[in-house]
């Protein structure tokens, strides 16, 4: 990334989470510029255990997902995956979405939010909003993620199809 020195992903800090945040956060080209950076980040630093504390800290602030790619990295660091507790054993997700848009990682438990997802976000959008539902279990995900209330279940993969 060309906003950063090199030194940024080398010694002993390059894994520190609070550092990786805050340089995140500089980032030309806002939500959208952040997980290209973070995915920078991982394969020029390999960041094993320090992978999830850091996406699922950033991971609200983002725009226009990878989602295959981060799905990729999912799998990859999956032993260092946080423990999801408290959901039941099998639940409904939405997610809202253009028509013409592949299925991606970020679901919610609140059809509301896939409804306002739907027709759009942050500037963007959808000229055939659509939400889509998935029943899923526990097992099927990556992490909560609930900063903006908005009750996103995050799932390890990209479900082939919804129910």
């Amino acid at each position: 990334m060309d906003d950063f020195s090199d030194d940024l992903f080398d010694g002993p800090d390059r894994a520190n989470p609070d550092r990786i945040w805050e340089a995140m956060m500089r980032v030309r080209g806002g939500s959208a510029a952040r997980p290209a950076f973070i995915l920078h980040w991982i394969e020029e630093v390999g960041a094993g255990a320090a992978f999830w504390p850091i996406v699922t800290r950033a991971w609200s602030g983002f725009d226009r997902i990878p989602h295959e790619e981060f799905a990729e990295w999912f799998h990859i660091f999956r032993r260092w995956r946080p423990k999801v507790e408290g959901l039941p054993r099998r639940m409904k997700v939405y997610r809202g979405q253009d028509s013409s848009a592949p299925l991606g990682l970020s679901w919610t438990r609140n059809r509301k939010v896939a409804e306002d997802f739907a027709r759009g976000h942050r500037f963007y959008f959808n000229p055939n909003p659509i939400v889509h539902e998935l029943v899923i279990t526990p097992g099927k995900v990556a992490f909560i993620c609930n900063d903006r209330e908005e009750e996103e279940i995050v799932l390890r993969a990209i479900p082939a199809a919804p129910v």
